[in-house]
């Protein structure tokens, strides 16, 4: 029986047909990393912008906080001394001052004296706290108190036999009615006749004196003088 010759695929299209394949497979590859490349880019551009908005907002965050910490008062104790000009009226001066730059409103401050350890009356008004609601305390204007302490004590006090430690409380509002407080204690260094501090804080505590219209300097000091 006669066969029939397989019919063979002449060498020159085997060759055309690889390199075709060839082609298709880079094709193929190049457009896979295309794709990969385009997703990465969008990954990219998708973090990008989530940063952006994100260092934005912080900004905003950063600035608005930075305007509530600086524009804001600052109520403290600027300096403490002791005046042993009038011997039967010893007191500790102190110098209450604003040191932000905006007004304290709604200021009251609170003052006592312990000689080593037990409270003392304040030779004025008869209180062992004396508790002044002064109102609006502008930036940079100071306000001067007098804390007497009975003359008994003045001798073993400047010698340091005796320990003097003032107590100092304030609070007062600022512009958007957040409540601010100041504590501080003072001790009096015989040696060096200075005030030094002794501990305090910023945390508003209960017992802060507060503002009352019943604790102006009329209706405490001037009736401690009647």
């Amino acid at each position: 029986m006669p066969t029939r010759d397989v019919e063979k695929t002449p060498p020159e299209l085997e060759k055309a047909e690889e390199a075709l394949l060839s082609a298709q497979r880079e094709t193929q590859r190049s457009l896979d990393v295309t794709t990969m490349l385009m997703i990465a880019a969008t990954v990219l551009m998708a973090i990008g912008s989530s940063f952006s908005a994100w260092t934005s907002w912080r900004v905003v965050q950063l600035t608005a906080d930075f305007d509530a910490t600086y524009n804001r008062p600052y109520l403290g104790v600027a300096s403490i001394k002791l005046d042993a000009s009038d011997p039967a009226r010893p007191k500790s001066w102190i110098e209450f001052r604003n040191f932000g730059n905006l007004p304290a409103e709604q200021t009251a401050i609170g003052v006592s004296n312990r000689i080593d350890g037990h409270p003392v009356s304040d030779a004025l008004t008869g209180l062992q706290k004396v508790v002044l609601s002064l109102g609006v305390l502008s930036p940079a204007s100071p306000y001067n108190f007098g804390a007497l302490f009975p003359p008994q004590y003045l001798n073993a006090i400047r010698s340091g036999s005796s320990r003097l430690v003032l107590a100092v409380d304030a609070t007062y509002t600022d512009a958007d009615g957040h409540l601010r407080c100041y504590q501080m204690q003072y001790a009096y260094i015989a040696s060096l006749d200075k005030y030094d501090p002794d501990g305090g804080g910023s945390d508003c505590k209960d017992g802060m004196p507060r503002y009352n219209p019943e604790t102006t300097w009329e209706k405490v000091v001037g009736a401690g003088k009647n």
